[in-house]
């Protein structure tokens, strides 16, 4: 603005000198005089036209910087949110993940609790011989004898006690030895039958054709639970060691039959004496 005015200024008297050099010297000062006119007028349009279109320039560059700034905006805004969402997938899965671990935890236990009960009627597996005991009584805790598998050799124990280890090691009392319980069994030689077993079921061990020798320890053994036909065809001449007090009523229960009369009783030797009871 102040060139502007300075120029006028200028212009303005150079007017006038003209003039007044005009009017001595003729015509030619006007033309000087609006020559110059003109030139300042085209000087002050061209620099409007520049100062417009620096402003244009300036605006334009105002306008892309906020555009700039508008879309940066936008993309972090987006990149949260991914971010957000990936992280509430994860958080997800894993809490799945520990809720399944929970519920399995829960059935192994009630599987657990299953087994240490016993019902009348169930069949246990011994593991030293792979015999098969069934549960006669709960509450006195008793079993009774019912398979021998028929690839057991020589010897078999029928014990006195079997200690459960899965039942929270309960003790068990093995109390007879059931009808066909080793039928067949061609291998046996040698047959012990603990001191808590009071009855002998028919044919238990009929069909033992190599047995022996066998040993029962129940002192007080009721003679009348002890079926004949349990030692039928088992070897002929066959050695039976009991009680010194059962002695006599075995001897007379085998020679009830042909098939036992050539049995030999005895006593139990000193060394088996410890297992009497």
């Amino acid at each position: 603005m102040k060139r502007k005015s300075i120029r006028l200024l200028a212009a303005a008297w150079t007017l006038s000198a003209g003039i007044a050099f005009g009017a001595a010297a003729g015509a030619g000062g006007c033309v000087l005089s609006v020559e110059a006119a003109e030139d300042v007028s085209t000087e002050e349009s061209a620099e409007e036209a520049a100062e417009g279109a620096a402003g244009d320039a300036g605006a334009a560059s105002a306008d892309s910087g906020s555009s700039a700034g508008t879309e940066s905006s936008d993309q972090s805004t987006d990149k949260t949110k991914d971010t957000t969402k990936d992280t509430s997938k994860d958080t997800t899965k894993d809490n799945t993940t520990k809720d399944t671990t929970k519920d399995t935890t829960k059935k192994d236990t009630t599987k657990d609790n299953t087994k240490k009960t016993l019902k009348l009627g169930d069949t246990i597996t011994d593991e030293d011989q792979g015999c098969t005991y069934k549960v006669t009584s709960v509450k006195k805790k008793t079993l009774t004898l019912v398979k021998v598998p028929k690839k057991l050799s020589e010897v078999l124990s029928v014990p006195e006690l079997i200690t459960l280890k899965d039942r929270n090691n309960a003790m068990y009392k093995v109390t007879a030895v059931a009808k066909n319980a080793a039928k067949s069994c061609t291998k046996l030689q040698v047959v012990y039958i603990g001191k808590n077993v009071q009855s002998i079921g028919a044919n238990a061990f009929k069909g033992c054709k190599k047995l022996e020798y066998v040993y029962i320890f129940k002192k007080k053994i009721d003679i009348k639970k002890v079926s004949l036909s349990a030692f039928t065809t088992i070897k002929s001449n066959a050695v039976f060691n009991v009680a010194p007090a059962k002695v006599k009523a075995f001897q007379k229960l085998f020679q009830k039959k042909k098939a036992t009369k050539k049995f030999t009783v005895y006593e139990v030797d000193k060394e088996n004496k410890k297992y009497l009871g």
